[in-house]
């Protein structure tokens, strides 16, 4: 159903490529080898949530050339929103099939949803119910089963905590690919509080945000994790820190530069010696893009 083209092909250079034969089990097997298999994982994830009763789930995949892991997801050419609905479509099919729940897909506006369904359908039997957060009434308690408000940006805050407070307790909730903490600039303290607080009701239960060289990963119900690229084996990651808390900022930036310039307490240097091709210089560049963007947030 996905077109992936190069997302996929991406997102295996960046988290690695778990098909590839290894003889002992490496931590990095945890993460996805395409972006089908990426789609796969959250799903099944997602259903495992839902059958330990877990009434508010997110899942955030992001693929590469749509995602700037400073300042969040990029739609800056055309077709990369229809991307971001193809991922969408495949991870509720797939969750349909674990699942058999009745699903409503709720999209940002009445637009978009029109047009999916009307594409979606001529190409064959679609396995979810179509609504925006616009829609008057946006899902119908009697029927659905389960929601899955689908990329929902800074602007439908409103709305998509409206849709969480009527169907709490009765109807789960699915964030696929949320944007709701960008676009900070402008926007008043007692908002920001209002918004951190309703996402903080909700269980992360797959992340994966690549970086150059690196991913910060996340597969309910283990820790966060972040990967780097491992310099002595092309295409494969090493786990270099695990939270019980995403790590992002200052705090990643910190894990990494721990990691690169620290002693590895077996005699040896640290893993980050520049040039000659080390996969860990573009985890350099991260480093010190994510430190300037970590002084500049806390300036303003």
């Amino acid at each position: 159903l996905v077109d992936a083209g190069a997302g996929a092909a991406d997102l295996a250079g960046v988290v690695g490529l778990a098909s590839e034969p290894e003889e002992a089990s490496r931590d990095d097997e945890v993460l996805p080898d395409s972006l089908d298999d990426c789609l796969g994982r959250a799903a099944s994830a997602s259903s495992d949530a839902l059958d330990q009763g877990l009434g508010r789930i997110i899942i955030e995949v992001f693929v590469p050339e749509l995602f700037d892991p400073l300042s969040g997801a990029m739609m800056a050419n055309e077709g990369d929103q229809m991307k971001y609905w193809n991922m969408t479509r495949d991870y509720c099919e797939g969750l349909f099939r674990l699942t058999e729940r009745k699903m409503r897909v709720i999209y940002p506006d009445a637009g978009v949803a029109a047009m999916l369904s009307s594409q979606w359908k001529k190409e064959g039997a679609v396995n979810f119910e179509f609504s925006s957060l616009n829609d008057r009434v946006p899902f119908q308690e009697d029927t659905d089963e389960l929601l899955v408000i689908a990329c929902a940006d800074p602007q439908s805050v409103d709305e998509v905590i409206s849709i969480a407070r009527k169907v709490e307790g009765n109807i789960p909730v699915v964030l696929f690919n949320p944007r709701l903490a960008s676009g900070d600039v402008g926007i008043g303290l007692a908002i920001r509080r209002l918004r951190n607080d309703f996402l903080s009701s909700f269980q992360i239960i797959y992340a994966l945000r690549p970086f150059d060289g690196g991913a910060v990963f996340k597969q309910y119900p283990d820790l966060w994790k972040v990967f780097v690229a491992d310099p002595t084996q092309s295409g494969r990651f090493k786990l270099i820190a695990e939270k019980i808390r995403r790590p992002g900022g200052e705090e990643l930036a910190n894990i990494i530069e721990e990691y690169l310039d620290g002693p590895r307490g077996d005699g040896e240097e640290g893993q980050g010696e520049k040039g000659s091709g080390n996969p860990l210089d573009e985890v350099f560049k991260f480093i010190r893009e994510l430190q300037k963007f970590a002084r500049d947030i806390s300036q303003s």
